[in-house]
């Protein structure tokens, strides 16, 4: 699942859709992104997953460094070259880290 930094937090319980200033316009679409990692948390132990979520601001220009920062469930940083999330997301795939979490990628 890839749901950009929609169901991110911005602080510890605090989510992004909650910010006064996020756009009302868009709140319902994350809010349908944390109910489906609300359903990935409950399911059943034998499922292996992990939610990718890039920043907001997912640059489709920039040139890809090959380097990115991984963190927790929360805001990790401003922006990411889509290069560099496809890296992210290609080496999670390939030498899996994160199980049964989300995690933040940032440039």
């Amino acid at each position: 699942m890839l749901p950009a930094a929609l169901s991110a937090a911005l602080r510890p319980g605090i989510a992004v859709h909650d910010d006064p200033a996020f756009p009302e316009a868009h709140r319902t679409f994350s809010l349908g992104h944390t109910a489906a990692l609300d359903l990935l948390h409950a399911s059943p132990a034998a499922l292996d997953w992990v939610v990718v979520t890039p920043p907001m601001d997912l640059d489709r220009t920039a040139p890809g460094t090959g380097h990115y920062r991984v963190g927790g469930p929360h805001v990790l940083g401003p922006r990411i070259a889509q290069a560099d999330l496809a890296v992210a997301i290609v080496d999670e795939l390939t030498t899996p880290a994160h199980h049964r979490e989300q995690i933040s990628v940032a440039e």
